[in-house]
């Protein structure tokens, strides 16, 4: 995209009059050019996001977490609403500058923390309501190995759901659920997600218990369907 822009512009300026093939281009901010500043180029990332908790600084250690990944940073920057700030506390709706890291390497959902201080994790025991059908969830009973999406803050994740306690779970009712994720994601408990089958909101719950990380062999069952649990128990 650079390249074309390049062309034209070089187009342009033969047209004009000027020496288009040899006049030199320079890459960068015309806003900063403008206000006498010097184009910065290759600063870094910019992250969005809303702060939950802490203070946020120039020059904080950080870590993105989420989809497998761990990737470690520096925050050289803090701006919101187009200003730049000294420090972010909890509540602000605010944009990071941070080094060391590629705008592919993240991804919407990824949680940005303090180095140390948020883990991923992908099995956790959670208390659910179930929507009842009045309310727009479901019209029957789920059982065990369901599959569903599970949303918290601003990522989502394909999950299987275990009833621990019973051998069904019907519209309406409150219920604890064993929840294993396909990937790990960072999970806490006191921390509230919704699940949905399809476009269906199925309920809404809050993580009570961080449970022990899968093994790889729990994983791979994760992906099986119900006819290859069956065979495997006959």
């Amino acid at each position: 995209m650079v390249e074309l822009v390049e062309m034209e512009i070089r187009e342009l300026m033969g047209e004009m009059g000027y020496d288009g093939d040899n006049i030199p281009v320079v890459a960068g901010s015309a806003l900063c050019a403008l206000e006498g500043k010097k184009p910065e180029i290759g600063r870094g990332t910019v992250v969005t996001g809303r702060m939950e908790r802490g203070v946020l600084k120039k020059g904080n250690d950080c870590e993105f977490i989420g989809y497998n990944k761990v990737l470690k940073s520096t925050v050289t920057g803090v701006e919101m609403f187009h200003q730049i700030l000294e420090e972010a506390q909890a509540g602000d709706q605010l944009g990071a500058l941070v080094r060391g890291v590629k705008r592919d390497d993240i991804r919407r959902g990824m949680i940005m923390c303090k180095p140390g201080t948020c883990k991923a994790h992908d099995n956790v025991e959670a208390q659910v309501y179930i929507l009842s059908k009045d309310e727009g969830g479901r019209t029957k009973p789920f059982m065990s190995f369901i599959q569903l999406q599970m949303f918290s803050r601003t990522w989502d994740c394909a999950t299987q759901v275990i009833i621990p306690e019973k051998e069904m779970v019907m519209p309406g009712e409150d219920s604890k659920l064993v929840l294993k994720l396909l990937r790990p994601m960072v999970l806490e408990q006191g921390q509230r997600f919704t699940l949905r089958d399809g476009a269906l909101t199925l309920g809404t719950g809050v993580v009570t218990k961080v449970l022990p990380s899968l093994s790889e062999k729990e994983r791979m069952l994760l992906t099986e369907g119900k006819k290859a649990r069956e065979a495997k128990k006959n």
